[in-house]
């Protein structure tokens, strides 16, 4: 990835127990690391840098996956209906599933604190994307698509089927609060409005 970045491919273990493990090497040069579903970028200074250090990677470790409990409130969708339609199931199916599931969080990105998780329940993981991704998803919006559901944490465009709504600040950049990481696990928990409300704007 030119002079300033590596990608490792093809691994062996799960990516984001490697970024993990190479992060606490603390390696000379090495700048930041980054995983993905399949791959581990790591970004570095080429004038500090000796790539042979990557010939021998260090082991992961095997602490347990840190587990969050993000409430839902799933009265708040724009796309629950429609979810339901085309998963041929009932409305109250499509949440009992969603909130039944326990989702690992393979990455985060495509914004600050945007967690991937992955583990969607079968009967409702063939949702499609939004042909035409909305200008505005409001923070807190709770997405799925395929086999991947989360949160916004931020207002963003986004294309992903809204079927709920957490009341939880789940990022903050200017306290570098960034609770969720890829090696988590994450539960929802259905809440009604009342619970909502009084939840909101409460750290996760």
């Amino acid at each position: 990835m030119g002079e300033t970045a590596f990608l490792l491919r093809d691994l062996d273990v799960a990516p984001y127990r490697l970024a993990q493990a190479l992060r606490e090497a603390d390696l000379p040069g090495v700048l930041d690391v980054v995983s993905a579903y399949q791959d581990v970028g790591i970004y570095v200074d080429p004038f500090r840098f000796d790539p042979d250090c990557l010939r021998e990677l260090p082991e992961v470790s095997t602490v347990p996956a840190r587990q969050h409990f993000i409430p839902v409130c799933y009265e708040h969708n724009e796309d629950l209906l429609e979810v339901a339609s085309i998963c041929g199931v009932q409305v109250e199916d499509v949440i009992g599933y969603h909130a039944s599931a326990s989702y690992d969080c393979v990455a985060v990105g495509f914004q600050p604190g945007f967690a991937y998780l992955t583990g969607v329940p079968e009967p409702i993981s063939r949702v499609p994307r939004l042909a035409n991704p909305r200008k505005f998803v409001a923070k807190g919006s709770v997405g799925i698509t395929g086999s991947q559901t989360g949160v916004y944490p931020s207002d963003s465009p986004g294309g992903w089927r809204l079927i709920g709504m957490c009341p939880l600040e789940l990022v903050c950049i200017e306290e570098d609060y960034f609770p969720i990481e890829a090696g988590d696990e994450v539960q929802f928990e259905r809440i009604d409005q009342t619970q909502f409300d009084r939840l909101r704007g409460e750290r996760l």
